[in-house]
């Protein structure tokens, strides 16, 4: 029986991002409380260099991952989609994969254990293939049903849908307000 993708009238999304790094915490390649160590600190590090929120085009996307598959050479570190990967990751390591890779976007070739692409062939870095102007998802999303709602709201009452963006409405709305106060 096959599997039905259609997610309907409204598909899921992901806002954009620029990197994911996955970090095996399996267990067999290095000891628990170190890859622990080195997750924390990857965290820490996107904090400190606001990699984290959804509206960053350049949002750095930390995953947990199960084996894979080179245990002797662990912690292991993957990046994509560079489709670069890193052994032996300790966080002397990690700090200067974060700077020169994931911040500046060249891979430190000193720590490689393998590549999907040649040297300089790497696959094209995601924020750069986007439009220049930011997008904040949430906001999208709450245009989407806003615009959703009045178009029911009009069907209804058998008018024409409203056709300026809830930001504008929102807008117009809040200076009314400061107006009456």
């Amino acid at each position: 029986m096959p599997i039905d993708l259609s997610f309907g009238p409204s598909a899921p999304s992901l806002p954009a991002y620029g990197r994911q790094i996955f970090l095996c915490t399996h267990g067999n390649c290095a000891p628990d409380s170190r890859t622990a160590a080195l997750l924390a600190r990857l965290h820490e590090l996107n904090e400190q260099h606001d990699r984290v929120r959804f509206s960053n085009q350049e949002r750095l996307v930390v995953t947990q991952s199960g084996c894979l598959g080179v245990c002797m050479g662990g912690p292991v570190l993957v990046v994509y989609p560079d489709g670069v990967w890193y052994a032996a990751v300790d966080e002397t390591k990690l700090e200067r994969i974060y700077t020169e890779h994931l911040l500046g976007g060249v891979p430190v070739n000193e720590y490689i254990l393998h590549r999907h692409y040649p040297a300089g062939q790497g696959a094209p870095y995601a924020p750069d293939l986007r439009p220049a102007e930011s997008v904040d998802p949430l906001l999208a999303l709450a245009e989407k049903a806003a615009a959703e709602k009045a178009a029911e709201r009009a069907a209804l009452r058998g008018s024409p849908t409203p056709t300026e963006p809830i930001s504008d409405r929102v807008a117009a709305a809040r200076a009314r307000r400061q107006n009456r106060g």
